[in-house]
């Protein structure tokens, strides 16, 4: 059997019980995500054989951890007609990223997104964000049900920011009165709040629109809201 160069970079010995462990550990998104059962152990062994013989049949000397998973994955879709819950663990276990070429186009400030965005500066941080975006889409769409992605697809329907689809919601409005009353006291993961101390001088209620705005920036994607903002603090200069 030929080694293999995994995706960490390390050359190992073949090993078909690598390629059972993945179906088993992967498919289980399927349930999270779709409530469809993952593969079963007996399922898993004899995809790992089938691409077994594969492997043999190509007479490499080394392949590597992306070519093992593409005949995995065609192996999933071969069998699919008989086992069409087998489309969907080849969603969930097929590589996302863009192809090399695309990829360099990006890195231009061409291909993928270059006309999209006029706030993006043509810089290498936009490269990265453009492809960051790239995976997370195709991200996204894989683990959705597939008829809801199909009408992504073809424009029955539209995911605004598609990239950020799975981490945060879009935008918001707040009304800074709750956090003036309440208090507001982010931790510093920006993932959860602890009860503050209410606002009474122009200084605090300015500290807490700047919490507020800077944990929203963490939470959502786009514009953040503040309604009726400065006639909420009027009162406050007034007094003070």
């Amino acid at each position: 059997m030929p080694k293999v160069r995994g995706s960490d970079g390390f050359i190992v010995r073949w090993n078909r019980q690598a390629i059972v462990k993945q179906l088993l550990t992967e498919t289980k998104l399927a349930k999270e995500f779709l409530d469809i059962q993952p593969i079963s152990q007996e399922e898993a062994e004899e995809i790992a054989y089938d691409v077994e013989r594969k492997i043999i049949n190509l007479r490499l000397k080394f392949v590597s951890g992306p070519l093992v998973r593409e005949l995995v994955n065609n192996v999933l879709l071969s069998m699919s007609k008989d086992k069409p819950r087998y489309a969907i663990y080849r969603n969930i276990l097929t590589r996302v990223g863009a192809p090399v070429f695309d990829a360099y186009l990006m890195d231009v400030g061409q291909g993928f997104k270059a006309n999209e965005n006029a706030n993006l500066q043509p810089n290498a941080e936009t490269s990265h964000k453009r492809k960051a975006d790239w995976v997370s889409g195709e991200e996204y769409l894989l683990l959705m049900p597939p008829k809801l992605a199909d009408a992504h697809l073809s424009g029955d329907l539209h995911i605004h920011d598609l990239e950020y689809f799975g981490t945060r919601p879009f935008c918001q409005d707040w009304d800074l009165r709750y956090f003036f009353y309440y208090g507001f006291n982010a931790r510093r993961n920006g993932n959860s709040n602890q009860r503050g101390r209410s606002s009474q001088t122009s200084r605090s209620c300015h500290t807490t629109h700047r919490e507020d705005t800077g944990f929203g920036a963490n939470q959502f994607r786009r514009r953040r809201r503040l309604l009726q903002f400065p006639s909420l603090l009027s009162p406050v200069y007034a007094g003070s």
